[in-house]
Parts: structure tokens; C-alpha cells; sequence
């Protein structure tokens, strides 16, 4: 089987958590966030719950002007609840 809508980071992110329970050191935040944006939706389609909730929960700590938008769209593509709350209180914030 080959999975070919996945980034091999964002795999072998997964299948770190998978296997340790936690995720992997990540250098810098842009790559963190790269990565955490590909895992709540890996984490979704495979139904892996805690992963969803650690990398949902790191998307809410960045959640600024520049990741809102995305961030909010992956909220409601992936029933973030907690991610979609803290776009919608930081966009209250700019008016």
C-alpha cells in the first residue's frame, strides 16, 4: 500500500507517536507547524485521538495573524473544537 497524500515528515511524525506515545524534537517552528497542521488531519483520517488533541493544542499556542485563516479552516475540516474556539477569540480581538 502507498500513501501518497501524506508528507514522509508528517508520517514518520505519525508513526513516531504511534510507537513512542510522543512526538518527535522538532528544530525549528515553522517545520513545528508544518508538521503539526499535517498530523491533525493524519491523526483524523486514522482516528488517533491523542495525537489530534497534542498537535490541536500546539496550533492554539501559535495562533496568531498570520495562521488564523489556515488555521481555522483546518479547524473545521478536522473537528478542532478547541483550535476553531481559539481562532474565533483571536479574530474578535482584531475588531
Amino acid at each position: 500500500m502507498q500513501i501518497s497524500d501524506m508528507e514522509p515528515e508528517v508520517f514518520k511524525s505519525m508513526l513516531h507517536f504511534i510507537y513512542t506515545d510522543t512526538l518527535p524534537k522538532m528544530d525549528d517552528e515553522e517545520t513545528m507547524l508544518g508538521t503539526a497542521e499535517g498530523l491533525v488531519a493524519a491523526a483524523d483520517r486514522y482516528k488517533l485521538e491523542g495525537l489530534k488533541t497534542i498537535c490541536e493544542e500546539m496550533l492554539c499556542r501559535r495562533v496568531d495573524l498570520s495562521t488564523v485563516e489556515t488555521s481555522l479552516v483546518l479547524a473545521e475540516k478536522h473537528r478542532c473544537l478547541a483550535l476553531k474556539a481559539k481562532c474565533m477569540e483571536f479574530s474578535s480581538t482584531l475588531y
